[in-house]
Order: structure tokens, then C-alpha cells, then sequence
């Protein structure tokens, strides 16, 4: 786990390809971001609060499940610590993807927002 640098784009731009979604302009992705070479990119967005938003994860398709899950875990782990140096005190995430929640559900608290969708929430030191 390191940090996402703009070199790492065109891989980070390939799992968007391979999982048929949208990819995000790069000037649309924060410096804050956790970076695993071959599996996956989540990053921290901050805001003028005290809250922190996940967003922009993806993960490379053609790895195994649990390195994605694991990849997830400690990403989030990752920007937890980032965020405290940064004085974040909250996080915030928004999935409909089951899997996905499971992951981030340890150390985050759910709020339903919608029937598909949750967001996900955790208060940090």
C-alpha cells in the first residue's frame, strides 16, 4: 500500500475499462489517495468540515476476491491514518454494492440512506 500518484492513472484507468464503468477525469481525483499496484485505488476527498469522504474505489477485476477485500480494508485503514493527519474526524461513504459494504463495514457504522444504497460512517480519534 502506497500512495496514489498521477503515474498510477493508466492502470487505475484500465480496471474502470475492464469493470464497464465511467472513468474519472484525472484532474477529478484528489492527491489523498491509497494505491495498490494491481489491485486497487480509494481515495480521500476532503471538505471545509471535519468530514472526510471515501470515493473513487476500484479494484482490478481480474485479481482474487479477498485480495479486494483485503485491498479494501487496508485502504481505508490507510486513509484513516492520512486523515488524522490531516484533521479529519469523520468519514463518510457511499456504496450500493454489497460486497463493498461488507468490506468497510468493520470500524463503520451503517445509515440507510436508501434501500440500495448506504452510507457508511465512522467517528475518529
Amino acid at each position: 500500500m502506497r500512495p496514489y500518484t498521477r503515474a498510477d492513472y493508466a492502470e487505475l484507468a484500465s480496471w474502470y475499462l475492464d469493470r464497464e464503468l465511467g472513468i474519472p477525469d484525472p484532474e477529478m481525483l484528489p492527491a489523498n489517495g491509497a494505491f495498490e499496484p494491481g489491485v486497487g485505488a480509494v481515495f480521500l476527498y476532503r471538505t471545509d468540515s471535519s468530514i472526510g469522504i471515501l470515493d473513487g474505489l476500484v479494484t482490478n477485476p481480474r485479481v482474487g476476491l479477498r485480495a479486494r477485500a483485503k485491498f479494501v480494508r487496508d485502504g481505508v485503514m490507510y486513509l484513516e491514518t492520512l486523515g488524522l493527519e490531516l484533521n479529519i474526524r469523520h468519514f463518510a461513504a457511499y456504496t450500493p454494492h454489497r460486497g463493498v459494504q461488507k468490506s468497510l463495514v468493520r470500524g463503520l457504522r451503517y445509515i440507510t440512506t436508501t434501500r440500495r444504497e448506504y452510507c457508511l460512517t465512522k467517528k475518529l480519534r
